[in-house]
């Protein structure tokens, strides 16, 4: 697992460093102290089962600010805005290009998540350091039982915030 994972990680910043950077909107919201994800337009395709989900995608992020990650929240919203059922993410998560793990010679993982995942929200002043232009992967992975493709679904992180 940890191999494919960085093996993956590795293809995916040495064959398309900026390729997809694009796709992912970044909203730095002061005020209320967060920091939204979001990758639009998404099909996922019909009969895509959990133990078969489809491939996954990367979207590269240079990250907007310095300051703390306090924790987050993941949702699949269809085309008029409203929430998916939890049951179409297989998962989503960052890695941290810039700053590999202490025990092992990956990229950093900031935050995963699945359809069983609620809202993360640490404890006091608890957070993760991210500097401003470090590079993020953002993947995901998402399924669709049903026999019709689901079209304009945008995946939503949104992350709690102190600069």
């Amino acid at each position: 697992m940890r191999r494919n994972f960085t093996a993956v990680l590795i293809a995916a910043l040495v064959f398309a460093p900026d390729a997809r950077a694009q796709d992912v909107r970044v909203h730095v919201d002061s005020g209320r102290r967060g920091i939204t994800l979001a990758v639009a337009n998404i099909t996922i395709a019909p009969a895509t089962l959990y133990a078969h989900h489809a491939a996954e995608s990367y979207h590269l992020i240079p990250w907007p600010g310095s300051g703390w990650m306090r924790g987050y929240e993941v949702d699949l919203l269809d085309s008029t805005g409203a929430v998916l059922p939890r049951a179409m993410l297989h998962h989503v998560g960052m890695a941290n290009a810039d700053r590999r793990q202490i025990a092992y010679p990956m990229a950093e993982r900031i935050f995963a998540a699945a359809h069983e995942t609620k809202p993360v929200q640490l404890p006091g002043r608890f957070g993760l350091p991210m500097a401003a232009n470090q590079r993020m992967v953002l993947y995901y992975a998402l399924v669709n039982p049903d026999s019709t493709a689901v079209t304009g679904v945008t995946l939503r992180v949104r992350m709690r915030w102190s600069p």
